[in-house]
């Protein structure tokens, strides 16, 4: 057997002992804030090695303007093993919205969560995703292979609010059919988040436009309905969900006509660069423009080669090209860091990845004097 539990019930002095032959190892919800890209926050898992995202779905998700659509809830994902003769059915992800001072209501909401992918080895194939797996391991997710949920949490009414989440999982300890259930329900107390409703800003944006040199990337938009602002602040990102402030503009504060506005980055990033708007109001609250992303190339003045590929104990890598710090990092198919060197010079260097789970890993090396970024894979024996 895989993975085995053991429950014991007590009830009128009779002790009762339970083989759980099917469950679950990780769960994640998958949001989208603020116009960015959707991303998995981790319910069961988060830190482990088989974490599904990379942020936790707990504390504060943040404040959002009433009908703005900049929360939504676009699906979820949940892990299962099963031992020899045991089934998994389709899961379901249940959550509640209520206002944090009302008692929380039943769960009656819930998103279906299909099949998704088998284990293939020792990881979940790269087309879903990848991460580590085993046995009769098994991914159901939404979106997977279909298309995402749109659940639009800012249509609610202007307060502070809870949202809670579990996955109730069926399936059956001996045999095919679904009568048997587990819940994967933080012990009963529920997955937990919490976010804010707002009175929206009176500002309205159009799409933002960009445009390119070899130097810079200017990012141009237009506002409408301008009143009492205090600034915009434009932000840039490499993978539309974790973004930075790069700059600020001063509003005109005007009323009854369209402003035009520009800021020029001269720092792009080598790659995809994602950029959006934020205009701040007087009283701290923030109203977002859609995200735009624009493909940016710089002169790449340095090679990077590996072996041996595939790999079972010491991975080489050399870097042939400008003197420059490097960066140096070994990533699993799903983007998490598990390893890392800082400050590598020119040359060759090694690595020991004896200690890592045989399957599929990206090198990654940033050149941080000019911000350039190589990558390619290797297979772990």
């Amino acid at each position: 057997m895989k993975k085995l539990l053991l429950l014991n019930v007590a009830c009128l002095a009779v002790s009762v002992s339970l083989t759980q032959n099917f469950g679950y190892f990780a769960s994640a919800v998958y949001l989208q804030l603020n116009n960015g890209t959707p991303q998995f926050y981790n319910c069961n898992g988060h830190g482990g090695s088989n974490q599904i995202g990379s942020v936790p779905f707990s504390g504060n998700l943040g404040t959002f303007a009433q009908n703005s659509g900049h929360l939504r809830i676009r699906g979820g994902e949940i892990k299962t093993w099963r031992n020899s003769g045991a089934n998994v059915c389709q899961p379901d992800m249940y959550y509640r919205i209520y206002p944090s001072s009302s008692t929380p209501p039943s769960f009656t909401n819930f998103i279906e969560l299909p099949w998704f992918c088998n284990c293939s080895g020792s990881s979940f194939p790269s087309g879903c995703g990848g991460g580590n797996c085993s046995g009769n391991d098994q991914k159901w997710q939404k979106p997977g292979s279909g298309s995402q949920s749109n659940i639009d949490l800012t249509t609610y009414s202007v307060g502070n609010y809870t949202i809670q989440v579990y996955f109730r999982i069926p399936g059956a300890n001996s045999g095919t059919h679904c009568n048997d259930v587990v819940n994967d329900n933080n012990n009963g107390n529920y997955y937990t988040a919490t976010f804010s409703i707002t009175f929206p800003l009176p500002v309205k944006f159009s799409n933002i436009s960009l445009s390119k040199t070899n130097q810079k990337v200017t990012v141009s938009w237009k506002a409408f309905e301008e009143e009492q602002f205090l600034e915009y602040i434009v932000e840039r990102s490499q993978d539309g969900i974790q973004f930075s402030n790069i700059g600020k503009v001063v509003p005109h504060n005007s009323t009854g006509r369209t402003e035009q506005y520009s800021f020029d980055d001269l720092s792009p990033q080598h790659g995809k660069n994602f950029y959006r708007i934020a205009a701040k109001g007087l009283d701290g609250r923030l109203a977002y423009s859609s995200t735009a992303t624009i493909q940016y190339s710089k002169v790449v003045n340095w090679t990077l080669q590996i072996w041996p590929n595939p790999v079972s104990d010491l991975l080489f890598f050399e870097i042939d090209g400008e003197r420059s710090n490097y960066n140096v990092e070994i990533k699993n198919t799903e983007g998490k860091t598990l390893l890392m060197l800082n400050n590598i010079s020119i040359g060759r260097q090694s690595l020991s990845v004896e200690r890592l789970p045989a399957g599929t890993y990206i090198l990654e090396v940033t050149d941080t004097k000019n911000s350039v970024r190589q990558q390619t894979r290797f297979v772990k024996l």
